[in-house]
């Protein structure tokens, strides 16, 4: 009977937080903190020593979760519980505005079960990240907050924060909504769509899917965009199919497939965006095939929880970051 209670109240949860109206943290302006965390797997010093130097230089104080670089701990940077300190520290520190994530790797899902949700809710700021991040923009817009889906310090560092996407994270912070314009894909779905937008790394969030953490829960109108590396036709195909028996594919109302690399080529099709064709193509909802999104230098950052229109025509693809 405990059990059968404990469940009831798991669901009631859930579905008064997909109820929830996204809230957007503030923009940040000169001076404000941001936090440097290793919630997964630890980077390399020369990383956050780069992307310091950045984000110094766009106006902004920047501090150090205590575990960023430890290194005890196998890949990940220290322990559970002390993974679960330095996010708990950043989240209710009233003066940290924003906390971008060193890199990505494996190890996030341990310590945001032990943050409830409520905590995130109840002090907004953004979480800057990708990759393995994933599962914290879940845990945001699960909990009404928006983040953004962005690269992290390798990629300060390698383009000193002065190529396209870095100037596109700067202009985010500061409040300046982007809107994308990309090539047309031959397998593209014309149509245009407002909704939310939410997703990430496939295979992250195939970890996650049908849990309390899930942000396809929500009851929004909701356009999903999808990513990976290194995952070969077989292990997408079981992912595809995973979010298709939870019901996923059906319920979004647009579909945005970004970039899948690193996998070998089983013969059965050109490339992944004709595998995710194979059970797409019978969906009568805008799809944008070869966005520049995921483990690549063009990695647009995304606004995850927030408004946007997605047109996709025979000319051009566009999406859209709505006032909020």
């Amino acid at each position: 009977m405990k059990k059968i209670s404990f469940l009831l109240l798991i669901i009631l949860n859930m579905t008064s937080y997909a109820q929830q109206k996204i809230i957007m943290p503030p923009f940040l302006e000169k001076g404000d903190t941001i936090a440097l965390l290793s919630p997964a797997s630890t980077p390399d010093v020369e990383f956050v020593l780069a992307a310091e130097k950045v984000l110094k230089e766009w106006g902004y104080i920047i501090v150090r979760g205590e575990n960023i670089l430890n290194k005890t701990n196998g890949t990940y940077a220290g322990t559970k519980e002390q993974r679960y300190s330095d996010l708990m520290n950043a989240l209710l520190d009233p003066s940290i505005k924003a906390i971008m994530c060193t890199r990505g790797g494996y190890g996030s899902i341990h310590e945001i079960q032990d943050i409830p949700l409520s905590v995130i809710r109840e002090n907004p700021k953004w979480i800057i990240g990708y990759s393995d991040i994933t599962v914290l923009h879940s845990a945001w817009v699960t909990s009404g907050v928006m983040g953004i889906h962005a690269h992290m310090c390798e990629h300060l560092m390698d383009y000193d924060g002065k190529d396209d996407c870095s100037s596109h994270l700067k202009g985010i912070l500061e409040g300046k909504l982007p809107h994308y314009t990309v090539p047309v894909h031959p397998l593209n779905h014309l149509g245009d769509v407002t909704g939310t937008l939410i997703g990430g790394n496939l295979s992250v969030m195939c970890g996650f899917t049908g849990t309390y953490l899930d942000f396809c829960m929500r009851n929004d109108n909701l356009i999903l965009f999808l990513e990976d590396v290194g995952e070969d036709f077989n292990h997408v195909d079981r992912y595809i199919n995973l979010l298709k028996l939870h019901g996923v594919l059906d319920k979004v109302k647009g579909i945005i497939i970004g970039q899948f690399t690193h996998y070998k080529n089983d013969g059965d099709y050109p490339d992944m965006n004709y595998l995710f064709e194979h059970y797409l193509k019978d969906k009568n909802i805008p799809v944008i095939y070869n966005f520049p999104v995921g483990h690549v230098k063009d990695n647009y950052p995304l606004i995850e929880g927030a408004k946007v229109h997605m047109s996709v025509t025979t000319e051009k693809c566009e999406l859209d970051f709505l006032p909020y």
